[in-house]
């Protein structure tokens, strides 16, 4: 029998968030950080070296048209997002109040 949608969500979930935790724990020592750019450097050049990888040069016309329209449409959306953001932000700097404090008075 199947699992459940919802218990597969939220394991993949659970799993992205230890991910992402586990990342900053490593981005936050110096040492752990160079050795784990290290470690991914050596297997993007085995993936490569296996042909796992491709250059630009060493694909055809026709699939250097269809990465290029790809990477076109990421960077299209990419900005988009970012330009929402924005917007958004200056929006909520504009018609947000300015802080005030007030003292309370004391007797």
């Amino acid at each position: 029998m199947a699992k459940p949608k919802v218990d597969l969500e939220k394991r993949r979930q659970q799993k992205r968030d230890c991910e992402r935790r586990r990342r900053e724990k490593v981005r936050s020592n110096p040492e752990q950080y160079e050795k784990a750019k290290q470690q991914e450097r050596e297997r993007y050049y085995e993936r490569k070296k296996q042909g796992k990888i491709k250059l630009i040069g060493e694909v055809s016309r026709r699939e250097k048209k269809r990465l290029r329209k790809k990477w076109k449409e990421y960077k299209r959306s990419y900005n988009t997002n970012k330009k929402h953001v924005t917007r958004a932000t200056q929006m909520l700097k504009r018609n947000t109040p300015p802080h005030t404090y007030q003292r309370s008075k004391r007797n």
